[in-house]
């Protein structure tokens, strides 16, 4: 059986005219280290507060710190630590679902099977809709089976990334087939477009990091020789022969010969 593709679950919900109120949303996340599952949060919770919603994020791994929490900050959104015990964690669910009441939340979604264990119940017990993103196959898709089934009995709307996520989720048996939907991942490469004044800034970093502190002669030495090796290629031959000098550009290191040392490395 193959899943619906959707234009997004979410947007659905947003457009609905019992939502057209401002929502409260909770993204329940693992963990704020990077990660795929946690950049998309980054986006849809940017997205959502810039069309005027309260947007709650929360980490429940049993170290849930990360950088993905700055970002978070950076874009208006609520950032909540709720690190589960070790093992199942018998109090984590009531835990959420009281905070849940507290933010004033009006709509769960989960993100993998680890905030669907605990978070899909949480929602159900504050009765308001939920959602469960599955961004990927989980490494322990046997391991705690019965829990994600559990679980799923408590989620409105499943979305899966890609077509052979939902086919696996499918195959296991752990949603209910109407509930499912695709929503094919994707991230907006416009970020990612040239900048000449970034790139030059960088490269001026890396030069700058790699010179040793040992007075402004070996220094300019080392700027002249890494701004010429940047503007070529990743590696060039400085001279030959026995003593062979190479310098290899990676963007982070420089290497040069030093009396009695071959191939010394700064960085």
């Amino acid at each position: 059986m193959v899943a619906q593709t959707d234009c997004g679950i979410e947007a659905r919900v947003l457009k609905d005219s019992r939502a057209s109120r401002r929502l409260a949303i909770a993204h329940v996340v693992s963990s704020f280290q990077i990660g795929g599952a946690e950049q998309v949060v980054v986006d849809l919770a940017a997205s959502q507060r810039a069309a005027g919603h309260d947007v709650l994020a929360v980490a429940i791994a049993e170290d849930p710190d990360g950088p993905c929490a700055e970002q978070l900050r950076r874009r208006g959104v609520e950032v909540h630590l709720a690190p589960k015990c070790p093992g199942l964690d018998a109090t984590l669910t009531a835990h959420l679902a009281a905070l849940f009441a507290a933010k004033g939340v009006t709509l769960v979604h989960a993100h993998n099977h680890l905030s669907l264990i605990y978070a899909a119940p949480a929602g159900w017990l504050h009765r308001v809709p939920v959602i469960h993103t599955k961004h990927g196959v989980s490494q322990d898709m046997q391991a705690r089976s019965w829990l994600r089934r559990a679980a799923s009995a408590f989620v409105d709307a499943h979305v899966a990334v890609s077509q052979p996520t939902a086919a696996v989720v499918l195959g296991r048996r752990e949603v209910d087939p109407p509930k499912l939907h695709v929503v094919v991942n994707g991230i907006n490469l416009s970020r990612f477009a040239p900048d000449p004044v970034a790139r030059a800034r960088v490269r001026a970093e890396r030069v700058r990091a790699a010179v040793p502190l040992r007075g402004p002669a070996a220094r300019e030495l080392i700027a002249r020789r890494s701004a010429a090796v940047a503007e070529r290629c990743c590696f060039q031959t400085l001279s030959r022969g026995d003593d062979s000098c190479r310098t290899q550009c990676d963007g982070s290191r420089i290497s040069w010969p030093r009396p009695g040392r071959r191939g010394h490395s700064h960085r």
